[in-house]
């Protein structure tokens, strides 16, 4: 409870940083793009896609970094400060895909696919890659993860469950 509170406060706080300052941004390998006083010019649809996975770093200034969900591939990088090339990788490395895997996000984000019933059995495979292993029987598939240690099940194409393994 109280790391999601903490989690809540800085999510807050980056988006009131933000709200009223400048902001630089860079693209996937650290080359600067542009300012603006607001991200959402840069990225109208950013803080409302699902396909986008926002993973803040405060150090050596803020930074939040634009990830594709589910993946550790970068969107884009924004900053309060003139972050040098070694800041901006590190708080891209500062992100741990095999602990999203574990974290109460990843599988929240999971069930919001679930609900919107749009998460297809071909944006997994470009997500995820090929599944070590799938079965098939009418309409419903199977893919079978070991990372993320998942199941996914698909009725017509749709993810409509998946199961955690430990």
């Amino acid at each position: 409870m109280k790391k999601n509170l903490l989690l809540l406060f800085i999510s807050l706080f980056t988006l009131n940083f933000y709200s009223q300052s400048e902001v630089k941004i860079y693209n996937s390998e650290g080359k600067y793009i542009t300012s603006t006083a607001y991200i959402n010019k840069v990225s109208p649809d950013f803080f409302n896609n699902e396909d986008v996975y926002q993973h803040s770093v405060f150090k050596d200034g803020i930074f939040t970094i634009a990830f594709i969900k589910f993946t550790n591939k970068v969107l884009f990088i924004s900053t309060d400060g003139n972050p040098t090339d070694k800041q901006i990788k590190a708080a891209i490395n500062s992100f741990s895909l095999n602990d999203y895997f574990k974290s109460v996000s990843f599988t929240s984000d999971l069930k919001k696919k679930i609900e919107n019933k749009n998460f297809t059995d071909l944006q997994v495979l470009r997500t995820f890659g090929k599944p070590e292993r799938s079965t098939e029987n009418n309409e419903i598939k199977i893919f079978y993860y070991t990372f993320p240690n998942i199941t996914l099940l698909f009725n017509k194409g749709i993810l409509y469950d998946y199961v955690l393994s430990k």
